[in-house]
């Protein structure tokens, strides 16, 4: 029996999402009072449009399963962060920060794989 599955992403199609996914989000006029099915129609046209020849196509569902996939881990390594920076002195560097926040995020039974998502962590942070 055959799967229609796609392949994994690659970091320049994570990258890419993320992108359009914080351009839609952040576009205020856009999103006022838009459905969700809407949001991600816009997602992925956008996506569509940017995405060079050759690329994958994917679909409105591929792309929001990845994104959420990828929010997920965002919104849990910010938790393993705010808990470090409760419990280390304040002058403690942003590297340490985050390497106590890595090691405290795998501790975790549905996370023991790590954060996979460093190639994205600057562009999804503050969302």
């Amino acid at each position: 029996m055959e799967t229609n599955r796609s392949s994994l992403f690659n970091q320049d199609e994570d990258e890419l999402l993320c992108c359009v996914y914080v351009e839609i989000l952040q576009d205020l006029i856009g999103s006022n009072n838009q459905s969700l099915e809407k949001f991600w129609e816009r997602i992925g046209t956008s996506y569509d449009e940017k995405k060079p020849d050759g690329w994958e196509i994917r679909s409105i569902r591929s792309l929001q399963n990845r994104m959420n996939n990828i929010t997920y881990y965002v919104m849990n390594l910010k938790s393993c962060i705010t808990q470090v920076e409760n419990t280390l002195p304040s002058d403690a560097s942003q590297l340490e920060i985050m390497e106590k926040a890595k090691k405290l995020f795998i501790q975790d039974p549905k996370l023991r794989k790590g954060f996979k998502f460093d190639h994205i962590w600057n562009l999804m942070k503050n969302i």
